[in-house]
């Protein structure tokens, strides 16, 4: 039913598998677009995004909501019925149906958390989550979403408020600012450069340009990245690495996207928390995956 929405009014047939490519990158199959019928006009369909779009924008589901794009969708918390007939005390079916982006949606999302704890709105837990799944899928590269199209309708950034301060608030930042400059160490002395020794040699993950899939791979393949010890600048990456970026002090769902944000891919295990194999600082290949440990 929201798709329908999505697609203009047209209720199109569902599809499981868009291409199918052979071994050598050849398209041999593509899914055409079959409308089944139209349920609604497209004006209708383009009044009730507009609605939905207002339930996240100031309604039921703000917690669904990007500061980058509109959202679109509907919230919904409805008791559970036991097989008596009869509702269940504290049972609760919490949902949210989201239209990615409002205006042209590429994107239709159904949540639903049974018997949720603690919160029971669907507009705040099953919007939420909704709100962690676009925010990854905008953070990851292989996502299925067409970034040209969608950069039609991105949010304008909007510069932040910064409120006037009182005169009382400035007179007492600069009482505490000349007294925090007294209790100020003096800055240390200028180090003396360090001379340059020797070098530094990381093996990177690396298939040759006119390696064969037979001949080389990821495991016994190795690229050297030298750099001059002493130099001021990092020594530039080699073309197709990424440094590992650090996640330490960010939660799960935080660490995944900021190594998405990265170009990596994401495998989680358990280990001790806020480390990561490769570790933060190395260089890797983009787009490989890193593993996430969490003592979760």
């Amino acid at each position: 039913a929201y798709a329908t929405l999505a697609n203009g009014g047209e209720v199109v047939q569902p599809v499981l598998i868009h291409e199918i490519h052979d071994a050598n990158g050849l398209l041999v199959y593509k899914h055409q677009r079959r409308v089944l019928r139209r349920a609604i006009s497209q004006e209708t369909a383009r009044s009730m995004r507009a609605m939905l779009e207002s339930v996240v924008d100031s309604g039921t589901a703000t917690a669904a909501g990007l500061d980058t794009y509109d959202v679109a969708g509907k919230s919904g918390t409805a008791r559970r019925a036991g097989s008596n007939g009869h509702y269940i005390n504290g049972a609760y079916n919490a949902t949210f149906a989201a239209l990615f982006p409002a205006q042209a949606p590429q994107y239709v999302i159904v949540a639903k958390l049974i018997d949720p704890q603690a919160k029971i709105f669907g507009g705040v837990v099953s919007g939420g989550l909704v709100h962690g799944i676009l925010q990854a899928a905008l953070a990851t590269r292989d996502a299925s979403l067409d970034r040209h199209e969608l950069a039609k309708y991105a949010k304008p950034l909007r510069p932040p408020v910064v409120k006037p301060k009182s005169p009382q608030a400035i007179a007492a930042a600069t009482r505490d600012s000349a007294r925090f400059d007294s209790l100020r160490a003096p800055a240390p002395a200028a180090a003396a450069p360090v001379a340059a020794a020797g070098r530094i040699v990381v093996a990177l993950p690396y298939v040759a340009n006119n390696a064969t899939a037979e001949s080389a791979t990821d495991d016994n393949r190795a690229i050297a990245v030298r750099a001059e010890i002493g130099d001021s600048a990092r020594a530039p990456l080699a073309a197709g690495t990424q440094l590992v970026p650090s996640i330490y002090g960010l939660d799960a769902r935080q660490a995944v996207r900021t190594l998405y944000a990265a170009g990596f891919q994401v495998r989680l295990a358990k280990g001790p928390s806020g480390q990561t194999k490769p570790a933060a600082g190395s260089i890797a290949r983009a787009g490989s995956t890193v593993v996430l440990y969490s003592t979760q």
